[in-house]
């Protein structure tokens, strides 16, 4: 969930075709509003899309709508109260991000010499400067939220048996050399991410009447960090001395993006479970498969898995071609919903994790009856010089045709580029069109709470929002 803002160089630039005192540019593939005063090679801050500026970067710099917010109270910017960067058509172009000079962190007392093209960062100086945008209502579920673990298990050995998906970086932010490898694009979709494993996970043991009496007493001196004892006692040593006896078990478990769910149970009739029991006999030992449910929630009254998005701020042709309300459906009727598979890993005996190959996921989900992501092409890119092509390509399919594939009714979300290493390792990068961020934007306006994000762990990166 982490955003930065980064350093780089203003490429492309031209006069803004309806708006004399402004030019567009390219940074970094962002179409960007520029003044005119802006020319090519001109280094700048970029702050893509979804981010939050800090309190601080818009009151040094005059930035709020709302002059009685600027140091300069004769000075008007453009943010309102929420310091939102979002993308947006700004008289009749693009506007994906927001760029400003480098001078703007002067107030910061940092050394500006020293920062470099691509240089990425959230704070400078311990001075916040920016943030992943975080609506206030997820905000407040966030707050109120413990992460979930099996008994038996912390949370660091749940994140190593069960992992959550690796976090997906946009691809506008890779370098060159990390696409080196067998490039697969997909579709991406916009649904609600899960994973299921069949995987040994600690189970506790019952405990004799010394070993209870043995807890009873650790607990009582033990089991709290400002206790006395814990002065003299190392970390790893105490959290030994609690850690109750068990053994390893073969388990089916099932997830969200950020929490365990646990095992199904029999009474469990929603979405998920069945999702993850129509994959439980397919997945084996030691594999934990990911995907993403779309469609609709089950039961009386279900609704979209996903937050619709209403059109009724975005252009008149939208809407002619959307309605005045987006569902993200994807050919799903009511009640019903769909998984679609996009990644698989397996773990040997000694512990190792390997992701198993594309090729190999397509098959496993034929086999099992059940959906991969579309694929769109693939590119074996094995010089940086074939990336500039690549790119080309991502950015052709993302935007080309807005509608997605599966069901024109609605936008297509954008391509993930699943890039399989030389050196043998997996990553993933998204790379999400221009109108589905308008309208997640809106959504977000809403005041929605986002279910992926509330999940996760309470941080200091909530704090700063």
């Amino acid at each position: 969930m982490s955003y930065n803002v980064i350093v780089a160089k203003l490429e492309g630039t031209r006069k803004h075709p309806n708006a004399d005192r402004l030019a567009l540019s390219i940074v970094m593939g962002y179409t960007v509003v520029v003044g005119l005063e802006s020319k090519d090679g001109d280094v700048v801050l970029l702050f893509p899309d979804d981010g939050q500026l800090s309190e601080q970067y818009c009151f040094e710099n005059s930035l709020y709508s709302n002059s009685e917010l600027n140091k300069n109270p004769e000075a008007k910017g453009y943010f309102n109260s929420k310091r939102r960067v979002t993308a947006q058509t700004f008289r009749g172009s693009k506007s994906e991000a927001y760029v400003a000079p480098i001078s703007s962190l002067k107030f910061t007392g940092y050394d500006l010499s020293k920062l470099s093209v691509g240089d990425k960062f959230s704070v400078l100086n311990d001075i916040p400067i920016c943030n992943k945008y975080i609506t206030p209502a997820t905000l407040r579920a966030a707050k109120g939220n413990t992460p979930k673990t099996e008994a038996g298990m912390n949370k660091t050995e749940m994140k190593k048996l069960f992992p959550e998906h690796m976090e997906t970086e946009q691809v506008r932010h890779g370098r060159d050399e990390e696409f080196l490898g067998l490039n697969i694009l997909t579709l991406k979709k916009h649904g609600t991410s899960a994973r299921s494993a069949n995987i040994k996970i600690p189970v506790e043991l019952p405990l004799n009447w010394f070993q209870a009496m043995k807890f009873a007493i650790y607990d009582s001196f033990l089991d709290g960090p400002t206790h006395l004892f814990n002065f003299f006692i190392k970390e790893d040593t105490r959290y030994k001395m609690l850690k109750r006896p068990v053994e390893m078990k073969w388990s089916s478990l099932y997830g969200t993006r950020r929490v365990v769910k646990g095992e199904a149970k029999p009474e469990d009739n929603c979405y998920r479970t069945n999702a993850h029991r129509t994959l439980q006999p397919h997945i084996q030992k030691g594999e934990i498969w990911y995907y993403e449910i779309v469609g609709y929630e089950q039961g009386v009254g279900g609704g979209p898995i996903m937050q619709p998005a209403c059109t009724d701020k975005m252009p008149k042709d939208i809407q002619k071609k959307f309605g005045k309300t987006v569902i993200y459906k994807y050919t799903c009727l009511p009640d019903t919903y769909d998984i679609y598979v996009y990644r698989i890993t397996t773990r040997n005996e000694d512990g190792k994790t390997y992701e198993l190959p594309w090729d190999v996921v397509k098959e496993r989900c034929i086999n099992a009856g059940v959906k991969h992501v579309v694929e769109f092409e693939r590119h074996l890119i094995t010089d940086v010089s074939q990336v500039a092509f690549l790119k080309e390509r991502i950015e052709s399919l993302t935007e080309d045709e807005n509608h997605d594939p599966i069901d024109p009714s609605h936008p297509k979300e954008g391509v993930c580029v699943r890039i399989e290493g030389l050196d043998g390792k997996v990553k993933i990068k998204k790379n999400k069109g221009f109108l589905f961020k308008c309208l997640e934007g809106l959504v977000k306006d809403m005041g929605f709470v986002d279910t992926e994000e509330a999940e996760g762990e309470y941080t200091e990166e909530f704090d700063a929002a």
